[in-house]
């Protein structure tokens, strides 16, 4: 034991100065545990999906009988706006919970790639950092925009593995073909097997990924803006009243509220949502294709649905549902920001 004792001095000591032995020695025995982050990330996500869906499932409801073809639009016209509820809400825990784990990890990790300081989930930068940041080059923005959305890309592909499954189930219950649950899974598996349950994949992934990546770039954005501005009034209110300028900013200055959390989402996640509309008209198709694979109706994917969709129902087709998804996406953004960041503060473990 004092042989490695001394090995271990020696490694230290070796091209360090005494202060950074010094410091070697007063640092903590053990370092934060990465999963405790990773189970708030997802407890905070999985809460906030939830969330939104309870709330606003009724207009996502609409949305997809607008969307569906004429002839299910009308057999489900009447129907409870809340079919498909339970088996939604089990799907948004589990994927908005991986998005986020793989989100917050992910956007390190390529933060270290590009070369730049990646902000935190809530506090503001100290005064050297803001002052770098507002004197930086467009590149550095560009860079830090890649990293969350290339973090968002990452997230899509992980999150959309286990949402896609639940979400082909609810939407065959938002438009009426089935009963119950049980008898929407039997039937996607013994008509398409267990690849039936995957579909529409593509385009869940080509439109989250656009989407994700152009909202989560703005809400990081804004919400960088938005501290930055806090921190500079809160300095400025110090100056004048004479008071400590090295002193820590209070909580509330180093944080976003609720409200402001949601107000930024609102704002991101509706302008996302327009851009998006195509694909998700297109991905609603394909998940509630009834005729089998061969058949003269059937899109044989995403290429396929497009095409047919704008030669047989025109440019308009491709945009239908864009008011109630802008609509049910603004109000899912203010909530599900607004439910994240106060919740992921609260189990902050970091």
């Amino acid at each position: 034991l004092r042989s490695r004792f001394v090995t271990l001095l020696r490694a230290m000591v070796k091209d360090s100065s005494v202060e950074q032995v010094a410091a070697r020695l007063s640092a903590p025995v053990s370092a934060p545990k990465p999963w405790r982050s990773h189970v708030a990330n997802y407890v905070a996500g999985g809460l906030a999906g939830a969330g939104v869906d309870a709330v606003l499932f009724p207009i996502d409801t609409i949305k997809t009988r607008m969307q569906a073809k004429k002839t299910v639009g009308k057999a489900a016209k009447g129907r409870s706006l809340y079919s498909g509820f339970a088996i939604n809400g089990v799907g948004s825990f589990l994927s908005a919970g991986m998005f986020f784990v793989l989100y917050e990890s992910s956007k390190r990790r390529f933060a270290d790639a590009f070369g730049i300081q990646p902000a935190s989930r809530h506090v503001s930068p100290d005064d050297d950092h803001a002052k770098q940041s507002s004197q930086a080059s467009s590149s550095s923005a560009v860079a830090a925009a890649m990293v969350h959305m290339s973090g968002a890309a990452v997230a899509d592909l992980g999150a959309c593995s286990i949402r896609v499954p639940f979400e082909v189930l609810k939407q065959r219950l938002q438009a009426n073909l089935h009963a119950n649950t049980w008898q929407a899974a039997v039937s996607v598996h013994r008509t398409y097997g267990w690849r039936g349950f995957f579909a529409g994949f593509s385009s869940t992934v080509a439109r989250e990924i656009p989407f994700d990546a152009a909202e989560f770039a703005m809400y990081e954005y804004l919400k960088g803006l938005r501290l930055r501005h806090k921190r500079l009034a809160w300095r400025q209110q110090q100056h004048a009243q004479g008071g400590d300028l090295s002193a820590a900013a209070p909580f509330d200055v180093r944080t976003l509220s609720a409200l402001e959390s949601g107000a930024l989402g609102a704002v991101a996640g509706g302008f996302a949502a327009g851009l998006t509309t195509p694909l998700d008209v297109v991905k609603t198709r394909l998940m509630l294709q009834t005729v089998p694979r061969g058949h003269p109706e059937y899109y044989a994917g995403v290429r396929d649905c497009l095409t047919r969709l704008l030669r047989e129902e025109g440019a308009t087709a491709i945009f239908k549902g864009i008011g109630p998804r802008m609509a049910w996406i603004s109000l899912g953004g203010s909530i599900f920001f607004g439910i994240y960041e106060t919740v992921r503060k609260h189990l902050d473990f970091d």
